[in-house]
């Protein structure tokens, strides 16, 4: 029989698997302050729990991962060191970044009940086409809803990597995590990239 898992249970499976199997770290580049200052274009992502960077128009965003990529990437606007672009692809820096949770379940769309709940019960006679229409338009009418669940960490995590427009691999260039580190105007962990990165600007006399 075919078991349909509510969001609680999706989320506590994903929460037990995720502490049996933690992915593999990205490979940590030693801080190189001249890339961080000479770049130009710089692209603000979602960084999903498995390491990978989230679509910017993936319906089962976390709200709070949307919320905080907004805020670091309007920070960024107003600093006017770098270019934002929507592109990942012509960035040559991406900025993950991520709200430290213990899980969440987010659903997208409009849940529709299947047929036949609530109210009277329909006890006529029904003939096997009649089942098999009603069951294809409960299907048609939940397409549109999607789940999606995801497990820790749980403090907000900001990245810094090279970008496509760089050349070369996949670099994380600067990575810090703490407690409460998006709050404030601009964000905590964003003003600590742009404080280190302008310290190294002034030493290198860029």
């Amino acid at each position: 029989m075919l078991r349909i898992l509510t969001p609680l249970a999706l989320l506590l499976l994903t929460l037990t698997a995720s502490a049996q199997h933690q992915p593999d770290p990205k490979p940590q580049a030693k801080i190189v302050p001249e890339t961080l200052v000479r770049s130009k274009y710089v692209y603000v992502g979602i960084l999903r729990a498995d390491g990978r960077i989230d679509d910017r128009i993936n319906p089962a965003t976390a709200p709070e991962d949307r919320q905080v990529r907004d805020a670091v990437e309007t920070a960024f606007r107003g600093w006017k060191r770098y270019i934002v672009t929507l592109l990942p692809d012509h960035a040559d820096l991406i900025v993950l970044v991520r709200k430290g949770r213990l899980g969440s379940v987010t659903l997208s769309g409009t849940p529709v009940q299947l047929s036949g709940g609530g109210g009277r019960a329909d006890t006529r006679p029904r003939s096997p086409d009649d089942v098999r229409r009603s069951t294809d338009e409960d299907l048609r009418a939940n397409r549109g809803v999607t789940v999606g669940a995801e497990a820790g960490p749980l403090v907000d995590i900001m990245e810094v990597h090279t970008g496509p427009n760089a050349g070369g691999s996949d670099l994380r260039l600067w990575q810090r995590a703490r407690q409460e580190g998006f709050t404030g105007t601009p964000p905590r962990l964003f003003q600590q990239f742009k404080d280190e990165v302008e310290a190294a600007a002034k030493k290198l006399g860029l």
